[in-house]
């Protein structure tokens, strides 16, 4: 049998060629994974490092490093996988409809939005250190008291709304209603509390 033959065989709905494609297209992705890594990482360093001089290189790569490797896997994992089908006697449904096909695409739809949200915080934290050196050199210390409050406010809200984008784009609820529901319900926790607030504050 010829070399080509092998390659035109077919197993469960994709070619000999297919998976050979895709197998070795997720080698290539994964051993450039840490050199993308670094890449990205000097590249934010870089823009970041123009406003303070104060920061090390290896902070931001400890911070980035784990979130964004898995960020690349899971873009390398969708685009080769693009190229195998799922077999045509399995008859399964469509994405729109409930079955195989749905699940796949909503755990890892789930997955992206939970490491575009680990991306994110973590960036947050960075530039709260970027904004307390920045305090550090200022003489006025009532800015160091506010930046961390500052920043886990912005982790808080960084966090909310990866819920509803989640909520919204994978399990497809009305965010809208919800929003509204939450508003009405957080303006009565508001007036409840306002007096502990007020203490807080």
């Amino acid at each position: 049998m010829e070399f080509n033959e092998i390659l035109n065989q077919v197993y469960l709905g994709n070619s000999v060629r297919d998976y050979a494609w895709v197998f070795g297209s997720l080698i290539v992705g994964f051993l450039m994974l840490r050199f993308l890594t670094h890449r990205i990482s000097n590249l934010i360093f870089r823009f970041v490092s123009k406003q303070t001089s104060a920061l090390d290189k290896n902070e931001l790569h400890k911070l980035l490093g784990a979130p964004l490797r898995w960020l690349i896997m899971l873009i390398t994992i969708f685009i080769c996988t693009q190229h195998l089908e799922y077999p045509e006697e399995w008859n399964l449904a469509d994405k729109s409809e409930f079955g195989l096909r749905m699940l796949v695409a909503k755990t890892y739809l789930m997955f992206l939005c939970v490491v575009i949200t680990w991306i994110a915080l973590r960036t947050t934290r960075f530039l709260g250190i970027v904004m307390v050196e920045r305090a550090a050199l200022t003489e006025s210390k009532t800015d160091d008291q506010i930046i961390p409050f500052l920043i886990e406010i912005i982790k808080i809200v960084v966090i909310v709304f990866s819920i509803f984008v989640i909520l919204g784009t994978v399990f497809k609820i009305d965010i809208a209603a919800l929003v509204a529901g939450l508003g009405i319900g957080g303006l009565a926790l508001a007036l409840a509390a306002k007096e502990s607030l007020e203490n807080l504050l």
